[in-house]
Parts: C-alpha cells; sequence; structure tokens
C-alpha cells in the first residue's frame, strides 16, 4: 500500500482509540486488515469464496459501534454481524451472475465465473435461509419487540414464494402468521423474566423449522430444475 493510502487507515484506528476505547480501535483495525490484506490482496483473485470472507469486513461497523458505545462485545451485536455475513453472498452473487463475463476477463474468479449457474442458484439459497433464521435469532437475543418481529417473519416468509411448487405456493397465502404474530406480540410486551420469555422463543423456534423446511422445499426445486435441464454438476 503506498505511504498516502496508509495515513487515512492508521489517523481512524488512531482516533478510535483516543476518542472511545482500545477495543474499538483493535475492531477497527481488524477491519482494515481484513479488506485490504485479506481479501483484496489474497482472497479476491485466489478463490471464488472471496466475496463470502471478504464481506466480514463489510460487518465488522456493527461490531465496532457496538463496542464504541459499551466498551464491550455482547450477543446481539454477534448476530447482527452474522445477519450482514449471510445477507452479503445472496446480494452479491445474482449482481456477479449478470457480469460474470466482466469478472472473468478481469481474472476474478467469482463463484457465477467458476460454477454453473444452478450451483450459483443453490448457494444462494443457503445463504439466504441462514440470513432468516438469523434475523430471528436476535429476536430473543436482543428482546426484539413485536415491530421488528412482524418485519422479520414477513420478509423472510416472502422469499421463497417464488421457488415453492405451485400447491405450497398457494398455500403460503393463507398460513395464518397473524396469530402467531399476536401470540408473540403479547409474551414478548409483558417479558421480564426468562420464563415469561418462553413463550416467545418457542414460538420463534417454531417458525425458525418452519422456514427450514420450506427451505429445503425450495432446495428440492433447485434439483429438479437441474435434473430438467440436465445440468446437474455441482460445484
Amino acid at each position: 500500500m503506498p505511504r498516502h493510502q496508509a495515513i487515512s487507515p492508521a489517523c481512524s484506528v488512531a482516533w478510535f482509540a483516543v476518542a472511545t476505547n482500545a477495543l474499538t480501535a483493535a475492531l477497527t483495525a481488524a477491519a482494515i486488515l481484513m479488506y485490504v490484506v485479506g481479501y483484496t490482496l489474497l482472497l479476491k483473485r485466489r478463490t471464488p469464496q472471496n466475496i463470502v470472507w471478504g464481506g466480514a469486513a463489510g460487518c465488522m461497523p456493527v461490531l465496532i459501534g457496538w463496542s464504541a458505545v459499551t466498551g464491550s462485545l455482547a450477543w446481539p451485536p454477534i448476530v447482527l454481524f452474522l445477519i450482514v455475513f449471510f445477507w452479503t453472498p445472496p446480494h452479491y452473487w445474482p449482481l456477479s451472475m449478470r457480469f460474470k463475463d466482466q469478472y472473468a476477463a478481469a481474472g476474478v474468479p467469482m463463484l457465477p465465473v467458476v460454477a454453473h449457474d444452478v450451483s450459483v442458484a443453490r448457494q444462494v439459497v443457503i445463504y439466504t435461509w441462514a440470513t432468516v433464521a438469523c434475523s430471528l435469532v436476535l429476536i430473543p437475543v436482543a428482546g426484539m419487540g413485536w415491530i421488528y418481529l412482524a418485519s422479520a417473519v414477513l420478509a423472510g416468509a416472502l422469499f421463497p414464494r417464488d421457488l415453492l411448487p405451485g400447491p405450497l405456493y398457494a398455500l403460503s397465502n393463507c398460513l395464518p402468521v397473524s396469530h402467531a404474530l399476536d401470540a408473540l406480540r403479547a409474551s414478548l410486551l409483558g417479558a421480564a423474566t426468562l420464563r415469561d420469555t418462553l413463550p416467545a422463543i418457542a414460538l420463534t423456534l417454531a417458525v425458525s423449522a418452519v422456514y427450514a423446511l420450506v427451505g429445503a422445499l425450495s432446495l428440492r426445486k433447485v434439483e429438479h430444475a437441474a435434473k430438467r435441464s440436465g445440468d446437474l454438476e455441482l460445484y
């Protein structure tokens, strides 16, 4: 790295050390090293999983912000870190599929460059369901309220609709989600002890199990599409 390009990162780490705390400065330095050295210099042109590990640097601001305010780390920012981590591949790989010829010409082995579209789609589905699962884990971990719950459940439920077979797609339109939301909202609003929060945790796990089942069906449909098209080669 040229000297003038190293000034800004060094100043940012020093500023955090003075204005916040040592943990925040250390996390900032780690994020810079992960992106500049780990992703840009080592992984970007060497592995199709580059965006997976490079994306971890983009998750670091969650930890940095939390530590700057509290002086420590806890489970909520770690779950938020994982949400962004798992979200990055399904966000970026579809864009990479659109421009895979340009990536190939530049010598960057993005997953869509080296793997078939069906294989890329399969991994996009897996990472997306991991994102949905982490978004639900945040409910009991961070004590989220019913507004977040409704947003997370409904947004997570919308994803598999286009991947479901016809009968299950129709069923997804009439699932009694509102009853589950009302029950969980009631338990969350009055929760004060572990015993009080158990219904909320149980319902969250139940919703997660349903999502996992639908995710498995989504992957199965991808497999069937691959068999019909004769494109079954895995990455």
